[in-house]
């Protein structure tokens, strides 16, 4: 017994991570004399100014974008959608809305569905699979109309009502 903690001491406790950065053994990482050079207080400076204009001009084109989007959508489309469906802020085609966990997304879905058909979409595609341990289950229905107009209704099912996922995505065309 005594031989097989003398052997713990030697194996695990005197096991050293094989890359540690940390103590400077490694030469060429980190800064200093001999890693990455650092900036100057001006070049940092310039940096975040500089990054600042482009971040605030990136925001300012998604926000167009999403407005783009909202005057894009006819009424029509938006009454089928959800309550609580977004027009997607990099594509102006898409309005998305999802729900994660619980049953009341599969209800929101069904509603959607009938709102769809009722507006004379005509149904496409359905996908369906999971996971070989039944963990996972879901199916994907697509709808179109005559405008071209999809839209995709997604039900995933977990194992827990918590992992359910529910999403419906309209694709302007």
């Amino acid at each position: 017994m005594h031989d097989l903690d003398k052997m713990f001491e030697e194996k695990i406790i005197k096991e050293e991570p094989a890359n540690n950065v940390g103590s400077g053994a490694i030469a060429g990482l980190g800064v200093g004399p001999d890693g990455e050079p650092g900036l100057t207080m001006a070049q940092r400076n310039k940096y975040i100014a500089k990054n600042k204009k482009k971040a605030k001009k990136l925001k300012k084109n998604r926000e167009h974008t999403a407005d783009l989007a909202e005057a894009k959508m006819d009424s029509k489309y938006k009454k089928i959608m959800p309550s609580g469906s977004k027009p997607d802020p990099y594509n102006a085609d898409l309005m998305v809305w999802s729900k994660t966990g619980g049953h009341a997304g599969a209800k929101s879905i069904k509603v959607s569905r009938e709102k769809a058909l009722a507006a004379g979409f005509k149904k496409y595609d359905y996908k369906s699979g999971g996971n070989a341990d039944g963990s996972v289950i879901y199916g994907d229905e697509y709808y179109k109309d005559s405008d071209g107009v999809v839209i995709a209704f997604a039900s995933t099912y977990g194992v827990t009502a918590s992992k359910n996922r529910f999403s419906v995505t309209l694709k302007l065309t």
